[in-house]
């Protein structure tokens, strides 16, 4: 689902945006939810958390495809457990480098905090 948000959020803002305007085609209630939606997808903190999250399933993915198939040893399994814990050490020392990636792409989006 991240790997989903995180591919589409654009074309989910602009449906979520087109939501929130269309009077005759939704109702008030469904107009309010995509209204949190939109402003959820614009918000820094689910922006940055996303960017954060979505280096992590893809790798998650492949090391339960391998852990999963009786074709690899111990040890393969165990250096490739390995390798994820490494991926997921770079991304939480990349912490600095995204947050000041992010500060400088909200800049000139319509961000809120």
């Amino acid at each position: 689902m991240i790997d989903l948000i995180f591919n589409f959020k654009d074309e989910l803002s602009g449906l979520f945006k087109s939501m929130m305007k269309d009077c005759d085609e939704w109702d008030s209630e469904t107009r309010a939810c995509a209204a949190d939606y939109y402003w959820s997808l614009q918000s820094f903190n689910f922006e940055f958390l996303l960017e954060v999250f979505s280096a992590v399933p893809p790798k998650a993915e492949i090391l339960f495809g391998i852990l999963q198939k009786k074709i690899y040893d111990v040890g393969c399994c165990k250096q490739k457990t390995g390798d994820f814990v490494g991926d997921l050490i770079n991304v939480r020392d990349s912490f600095d480098t995204i947050w000041s990636k992010m500060e400088r792409s909200c800049e000139n989006l319509e961000m809120r905090t």
